[in-house]
C-alpha cells in the first residue's frame, strides 16, 4: 500500500468517527428522555409570613418567600433568584420586594418586574406543587 492511500484511509476513518460523534447529541435529542422527574421536597413548617428561604435547585438559586393570605392561609411563592435582564442574583430590598444589583432592576414581594426596570419579564418560577402539608415538591418534568 503506497502513503497516499494510506493516508485517504486514515482521513476518511477519522472523519467517520467524527461525524458519528457529532451526529449523537442530535440523534438523542429526537428520542424521549427516560428518566424520571428530578424533584426536591422542601419543608416550609415553621415559616411565617414575611420569611424568605433560598434554596440551592438544579445550580440555581431559588427563593422561596411566605405570604399571609385571607383566612389566616399562608402562600409561597417560589421563582428563581436570577434577575431576567442579565442573570444577576436579586437580593431583596427594604420595600420587600428584590433588586438587581447589577442594573437596578426592581421586582415586588411577587416577582413582578416593576415600571422603569432594566428588566423587562417577571421573576422565573420553577415548577413546583405541594406534596403534602408542610411540604412543597420542586420538579423539573421530562424534557
Amino acid at each position: 500500500m503506497d502513503r497516499r492511500t494510506l493516508l485517504g484511509r486514515l482521513v476518511a476513518g477519522l472523519s467517520l468517527v467524527a461525524a458519528v460523534g457529532f451526529s449523537f447529541p442530535f440523534l438523542r435529542s429526537l428520542v424521549p428522555a427516560l428518566r424520571q422527574e428530578i424533584t426536591l421536597d422542601v419543608d416550609v413548617t415553621g415559616l411565617k409570613p414575611g420569611d424568605m428561604k433560598k434554596i440551592n435547585w438544579l445550580g440555581r438559586s431559588v427563593l422561596l418567600v411566605t405570604r399571609e393570605v385571607q383566612a389566616g392561609v399562608q402562600e409561597h411563592l417560589l421563582f428563581y433568584a436570577n434577575c431576567t435582564h442579565l442573570g444577576c442574583e436579586v437580593a431583596r430590598n427594604e420595600k420587600g420586594g428584590f433588586t438587581c444589583p447589577c442594573h437596578n432592576s426592581e421586582f415586588d414581594g411577587a416577582g413582578r418586574v416593576m415600571e422603569g426596570s432594566a428588566a423587562k419579564l417577571d421573576l422565573e418560577a420553577p415548577e413546583y406543587r405541594y406534596a403534602g402539608q408542610g411540604t412543597i415538591r420542586l420538579f423539573q418534568a421530562r424534557s
